[in-house]
């Protein structure tokens, strides 16, 4: 008997210690039934049957290299029985079909049973990556071509013509090039290769990894910090191939934390990661500057660096020396001071820690530093003498005041409406700023949309939309699925009132207008409305302001405005103080006449702007003198003509017409030289034509009584053009268009322009047009800053918002004059 109560005590203790060695265990793995609905992260998951993948990537004669797998795992390359045949030479064949398949263009060849090269050579041909040139190489044996061992210049070259984007090579121009070699051209340009074949590349820095349990299965989570910003989460379950120094397997806890690596994202799944091992590099210097993600500092060789940041770059402010460092505490980015040590902690090319360094000395103790005293705001108004920020309080500037804007030395005028800046003063008792420096273009809008709320995500900071469009001029288009969810950097407002992000799901089913940015090519939230009732629209002159009443006159409608309200002008987000009259404008409001959304554009072309610094001359050169020119009337008529604003004002030039000046940098041109061939005319021979004479003359000298177009620039000419041929020499039908250059062909000599807006001059404003426009630049004068840009540079302007003083040729081909870039 007491042999079976001691047995019967004996389980029960067993019984009892076995459910609790269960419970250990099973604390240690969480649970979950779906990991997405509780991340704070985006989760990503690995592949529905990972063993194919391994086939095509597992490689046994890599000898430790992991430069063959990003080829492998996107399908630029294969491996025959698990051999890659590194040290392989490729012919000029290989080379075409590795091209044509980085491209991303292999899947519309058609199958050639027979022979597999043409299909590749005739997509290389419509490519334009081989040419007549190519195959002339081969005109004694044209049945077989491309036999040759490719060097590596042309297989880059090819490579750059395929990706549309010029890629970087290591070799020698003319060495041959391997397979090996040929990998690492392709994961050396990975960034340009891993779209095109349809991946979207997610690259980080490994946080945390843990084990989780989902329906019942245990997986791991990867939490990683990405380069681009935010952080993402991998789930894994022995389902994605993992390359780790030169070797590949499914098991995901080969990465470490503090390592780097990249994660190859198609079809809603992770295809691949490649884990890139690298230590943190150290670098010493003093601070010179940090504008957006772009710093530079002065190293201890006194060379200037510029280094790109990590957005969640971690500063610190250390007390005393580099050899002797201190106390630390965490500082914002407008707390650094010019010229002060620093020390920079580089991974993966990105500064993911700054240390910047105060030196403690006694004798120091109660002198204030120049530039000590820092205040950071957004910009309400300017003028020459002053800065106002939208606390309205001014602060005043002066022609010796250090303006810096994009790291360059810049005046006043660079100092827009909304900009942030940061103003430094070296007397902490004035308001005289010593320096200014406009931090970027983090306000500049980038899109504005509209859609209906469905949820917002508290651990992502996400704001997921449904039925979204974007504002394309003066109407809503639809936009894509890259807006449907959105993170969030600034408020969001219901009229006058801020809503907290706990508020958000209150809101589901309302619609709201966004004004997005980018932010590391990353569209964001800087500012939002939520609209009570229906719409209204309207786009027309705002034809009154009233601040006091905060409401504004557009089509003889009252609408009220808001510090809520988004406003944006001249493609930045302002404040309510910024509105102006007399510009064109398009409004939309509830049907309370509340405004949600208020957009002005082109409001610095306007003949009130007094700041605009460029003017366009039209008339005849009248007389040249030492560095000045007198310009007269125009060829056959009475006046002479300056742009001002978008409309031609007429004035007579009298006994003396209006002096320009000009300088050694003036570019003076002759379009009508040689049939309209053109030249370009020296300044030091055009000065020389001052001993000619006047036009009064008996001979006239060849430069006299032309027609001239003189773009000038604080009242200095930049531009003189020489150009009276047919289509350019009637001033009335001459006018206005904005845009932004969408593309640019150097030989054809044209730029086609997107978001176009055409001045109305009935309207007396710029009116969005809804179709793009082709503009020959063959007679332009194409400014830009403090110069005339060379039409074979013109590439630069893509992406470039442009002013154009055109005539039009045709429906949708326009002759350029005078094109300003914003």
């Amino acid at each position: 008997m007491y042999f079976l109560q001691t047995n019967k005590k004996e389980k029960t203790r067993l019984l009892g210690l076995f459910l609790s060695i269960i419970m250990i265990l099973s604390s240690a793995v969480t649970s979950w039934a779906a990991y997405d609905d509780v991340s704070p992260y985006p989760v990503y998951r690995g592949l529905i049957n990972p063993q194919e993948n391994m086939l095509k990537m597992t490689v046994t004669d890599a000898a430790g290299s992991t430069l063959p797998y990003f080829a492998l795992g996107t399908g630029v390359m294969s491996v025959t029985n698990t051999r890659f045949n590194p040290f392989a030479p490729m012919t000029e064949m290989d080379a075409l079909a590795a091209v044509v398949n980085a491209s991303g263009m292999s899947e519309q060849i058609e199958p050639n049973p027979t022979n597999w090269r043409t299909g590749y050579i005739d997509m290389a041909t419509q490519m334009g990556i081989i040419t007549d040139v190519d195959f002339a190489e081969y005109s004694n044996t044209p049945d077989t071509p491309f036999t040759k061992l490719v060097t590596a210049e042309k297989f880059n070259r090819w490579l750059s013509t395929g990706l549309q984007k010029e890629t970087k090579y290591k070799l020698s121009p003319n060495a041959t090039v391997r397979r090996i070699d040929a990998a690492e051209l392709f994961h050396n340009n990975q960034e340009l290769v891993a779209p095109a074949k349809g991946f979207t590349l997610l690259k980080g820095e490994i946080v945390d990894q843990k084990t989780i349990t989902e329906d019942g299965v245990n997986k791991i989570a990867t939490s990683v910090k990405q380069d681009t910003g935010g952080y993402i989460t991998i789930l894994s379950n022995q389902d994605i191939p993992v390359v780790k120094n030169g070797q590949i397997s499914l098991n995901m806890t080969n990465l470490s934390k503090g390592e780097v690596a990249s994660f190859y994202y198609k079809n809603n799944q992770v295809q691949f990661a490649i884990s890139e091992v690298t230590t943190a590099q150290t670098i010493n210097g003093t601070f010179q500057s940090l504008n957006g993600d772009t710093l530079t500092i002065l190293d201890f060789n006194n060379q200037i660096r510029t280094y790109k940041t990590h957005p969640n770059m971690v500063i610190l402010e250390v007390e005393g020396e580099l050899d002797n460092q201190g106390k630390s505490r965490t500082i914002a980015a407008k707390d650094l001071i010019f010229n002060q040590d620093m020390q920079l902690a580089i991974k993966n090319g990105l500064v993911h820690e700054l240390k910047s360094f105060i030196p403690r000395d006694s004798d120091l103790d109660g002198y204030i530093p120049a530039e000590s005293k820092l205040i950071a705001g957004v910009v309400l108004d300017v003028t020459a003498n002053y800065v106002t920020l939208t606390d309205n309080k001014q602060y005043y500037i002066n022609p010796d005041t250090f303006i810096l804007r994009n790291g360059e030395l810049t005046d006043y005028r660079d100092i827009k409406e909304g900009d942030r800046v940061k103003l430094f003063f070296d007397d902490i008792y004035t308001p005289m700023v010593t320096r200014a420096e406009v931090e970027g273009p983090q306000r500049q809008v980038d899109t504005i949309i509209k859609g209906t709320i469905d949820s917002y995500a508290l651990g992502r900071g996400e704001l997921a939309l449904k039925s979204v469009t974007k504002l394309n001029g003066d109407r809503w288009v639809a936009a894509d699925t890259s807006y449907t969810k959105l993170k969030l950097s600034g408020d969001i407002y219901d009229g006058s009132k801020k809503v907290t992000t706990a508020k958000l799901k209150d809101y589901k089913g309302q619609e709201i207008y966004a004004v997005l940015a980018k932010n590391q090519n990353n569209p964001t939230i800087e500012k939002a409305n939520i609209r009570r009732g229906s719409a209204l629209s309207f786009s027309d002159e705002i034809s009154q302001v009233d601040y006091p009443g905060s409401y504004l006159n557009i089509e003889t409608n009252l609408i009220n405005y808001t510090e809520g309200t988004l406003i944006v002008k001249d493609g930045r987000i302002v404040a309510p103080g910024n509105l102006q009259a007399n510009v064109g404008a398009y409004v939309e409001s509830g049907t309370n006449k509340n405004a949600s959304l208020i957009v002005m554009n082109n409001t610095q072309y306007s003949s009130d702007n007094k700041s605009y610094p460029y003017k366009i001359y039209r008339g005849t050169i009248e007389d040249i003198f030492d560095y000045s020119i007198e310009l007269g009337n125009d060829k056959d008529d009475r006046y002479y003509y300056e742009m001002r604003g978008s409309v031609w004002a007429s004035f007579r030039a009298g006994s003396e017409g209006p002096r320009i000046s000009y300088n050694d940098s003036t570019t003076i041109y002759d379009s009508d030289y040689n049939r309209g061939k053109g030249k370009e005319i020296p300044v030091r021979d055009f000065r020389d034509y001052k001993y000619e004479g006047s036009r009064y003359d008996d001979e006239d000298p060849v430069y006299y009584d032309r027609q001239v177009y003189v773009v000038t620039k604080d009242d200095v000419a930049i531009s003189i053009n020489f150009l009276s041929e047919s289509g350019y020499d009637e001033v009335n039908t001459q006018n206005v268009m904005t845009g932004k250059v969408k593309a640019v062909d150097i030989t054809a000599k044209t730029l086609t322009l997107s978001e176009v807006s055409k001045y109305n001059s009935l309207r007396e404003i710029f009116v969005p047009q809804q179709t793009e426009e082709l503009i020959d630049i063959s007679k332009a004068s194409i400014i830009s800053g403090n110069k005339e840009l060379p039409k074979l540079s013109a590439e630069q302007l893509i992406g470039k918002k442009i002013r154009a003083v055109y005539k039009q040729n045709t429906t949708r081909k326009n002759n350029g004059i005078v094109i300003i870039v914003d």
